[in-house]
């Protein structure tokens, strides 16, 4: 890393010393900062228009005309206000979370009638003293971002008032060398994308692998030369001839009741409560949070050790939020309305009935069951009740999984090792945009 020779105090918090030749200027005095008002809704009379709302800032670095825009419209005072340019930075000015606010994209591309949308605020840099290349990439600094993050007030919701953005001081190194380190960025972080996009891609072959294993073993077995027979089921297909084929009904309690669990409802005792935001779709969950029996027996779902627990809500249940309740310290446990609970009984083991809720047969078949009104549409008590399970006996059941724990295993520790290089990678982009921008580290053509 060459450093510059010779720096100078910044004056400003958030970075210590800036290069000799650099200067530090309120954003409102060489950039227009000006809030969106543009909504969604589309009122008769008005232009058509195409909107870059929240989400295409957010998911996408760099705003271009092959991102699927929204269709909405606007004044001609809102389109001759708030057009796309290239050059422009767009910032999230409300979220839901302060660490959402002020995410940035650089407008890459021009496009007819595309405006910037509510819930953003658009900077329109002066080109003689500022690139937008440059103002996207400080942005992206993890030191001046901080900025916002104290900036943004709220409760359940962050708004940036426009002020804050306006008034924020940044550092501003000269014309020509702001243009350097917009292409240099530009280049050294499309290589380190590229990499985790290949990285995050054989994450996704593995998690594929994952669900085979668990397909094959929950209606195949493990011997590759086993006698099969027709399940008499189309989407089940074939099976091993010696398996049993049960409605789940018959080898699983669905819903038990709380009367049979030989709790009283006013005991004051405390026990496991899980929301469902203590349930993870990896199948671990979190057991910390205690409540007394007395409060949760009207109202919530209940559960004892060895249960099997699958979120019926969308999206929870498409995302495989659900876990076999291995360990219940307290005997039995409660949480939310929103899980289904299975318990296995006549010879089914329990963590083969998890095993059975993991298959993709299980969650597409599920999925296409659901019932109710989009956003709140919910898995029927009776498709679990119906669905059709290829039953081995016990000890194969055991067999089975103690494969598949090994087989997952294997995988699961692979993708962790694949995380953490993508981790490594995402530290050493932000690291390095840091160095980059705050002049830390010297670029020259």
């Amino acid at each position: 890393m060459i450093p510059y020779p010779k720096y100078k105090p910044s004056g400003v918090q958030w970075v210590d010393s800036i290069p000799a030749d650099w200067s530090v200027s309120p954003l409102k005095h060489v950039a227009v900062v000006q809030p969106s008002n543009v909504d969604k809704k589309s009122v008769e009379g008005e232009t058509k228009v195409l909107l870059c709302n929240y989400v295409d800032v957010y998911k996408n670095d760099f705003i271009t005309d092959d991102i699927d825009f929204m269709k909405a419209t606007a004044s001609e005072s809102q389109i001759e206000k708030f057009q796309l340019s290239i050059g422009d930075v767009l910032i999230t000015k409300d979220s839901e979370t302060p660490q959402d606010i002020a995410v940035p994209a650089l407008v890459k591309t021009e496009k007819e009638n595309l405006i910037c949308g509510y819930h953003l605020a658009q900077i329109k840099p002066n080109p003689s003293v500022l690139v937008g290349g440059y103002l996207f990439r400080l942005f992206q600094s993890k030191q001046f971002n901080t900025n916002f993050e104290i900036a943004a007030n709220g409760i359940t919701r962050y708004g940036l008032g426009s002020e804050s953005v306006s008034n924020v001081k940044i550092v501003l190194p000269p014309v020509q060398v702001q243009a350097v380190i917009s292409d240099y960025l530009d280049e050294k972080t499309a290589l380190i994308d590229t990499a985790i996009t290949k990285k995050q891609k054989l994450i996704e072959i593995l998690q594929e692998e994952k669900v085979a294993v668990i397909n094959q073993a929950v209606t195949k077995g493990i011997n590759p030369s086993v006698k099969l027979k027709h399940s008499g089921i189309d989407w089940l297909g074939d099976v091993p001839a010696h398996w049993e084929v049960k409605k789940l009904k018959y080898i699983a309690k669905i819903n038990p009741q709380k009367g049979q669990s030989g709790f009283d409802k006013n005991n004051s005792a405390q026990v496991i409560f899980l929301p469902m935001e203590k349930v993870s779709e990896d199948g671990t969950y979190d057991s910390s949070m205690r409540k007394p029996i007395s409060e949760l027996w009207n109202g919530f779902t209940y559960f004892e050790e060895n249960d099997v627990i699958v979120a019926k809500i969308t999206p929870c249940f498409e995302n495989g939020k659900g876990a076999l309740l291995s360990s219940v310290e307290t005997k039995i446990a409660f949480g939310s309305t929103e899980f289904h609970v299975l318990r296995a009984v006549n010879n089914l083991l329990p963590g083969y009935l998890f095993l059975i809720t993991k298959s993709d047969r299980f969650m597409n078949t599920g999925e296409a069951s659901m019932t109710g009104a989009a956003g709140q549409k919910r898995v029927p008590t009776d498709f679990f009740e119906d669905f059709a399970v290829a039953l081995p006996s016990v000890s194969e059941q055991t067999d089975i999984l103690s494969f598949v724990k090994k087989e997952l295993y294997k995988i699961t520790h692979t993708v962790s090792r694949i995380e953490k290089e993508i981790e490594l990678l995402q530290e050493y982009k932000t690291a390095l945009i840091n160095e980059v921008v705050t002049g830390k580290m010297k670029i020259t053509n």
